[in-house]
């Protein structure tokens, strides 16, 4: 679609000039690529290391990306923004998008992505926390063929 080339092009000019974001142009910038479907393009230009953008994400906008990541099973995706936020400092993750993210990856049994989710919990919040979602979506057993023969 040309008009996220666009919009991921004026980022990416914004990122090279040195220029700082806002929380508005980033919420307006995953407003955009949510509604044009285009989570994925928003989510790996969010993640990206040299990339400032996603210093500037609100909860809302966060919450927005996280919910249309995990209705396009974009479960990795949904875990590296969650990441992304909490080791650039940003405590805004919403217990609705953390219960919501550690619910797919613990159905999906992705043992590795939902450890990742619980460190952001505690680095977010407390290992308290983390403990009392990880009781309340406990990880599911990935099943193998030979333990189902």
């Amino acid at each position: 679609m040309k008009q996220t080339k666009f919009v991921i092009g004026g980022v990416k000019l914004y990122q090279t000039k040195g220029f700082d974001f806002s929380e508005e142009l980033c919420s307006l910038f995953v407003k955009f690529l949510v509604q044009t479907n285009q989570v994925q393009a928003a989510a790996q230009t969010i993640v990206k290391p040299s990339y400032r953008i996603g210093s500037w994400l609100t909860k809302k906008s966060l919450d927005q990306l996280s919910s249309a990541l995990l209705e396009n099973n974009k479960l990795e995706l949904a875990v590296a923004v969650l990441k992304t936020t909490s080791d650039r400092g940003l405590k805004i993750a919403s217990d609705e998008t953390i219960s919501a993210v550690v619910k797919a990856t613990a159905a999906a049994g992705a043992e590795e992505k939902y450890n990742e989710v619980l460190a952001v919990v505690t680095a977010v919040s407390d290992a308290d926390k983390a403990a009392a979602v990880a009781a309340q979506f406990p990880l599911v057993a990935a099943t193998t063929e030979a333990a189902s023969s």
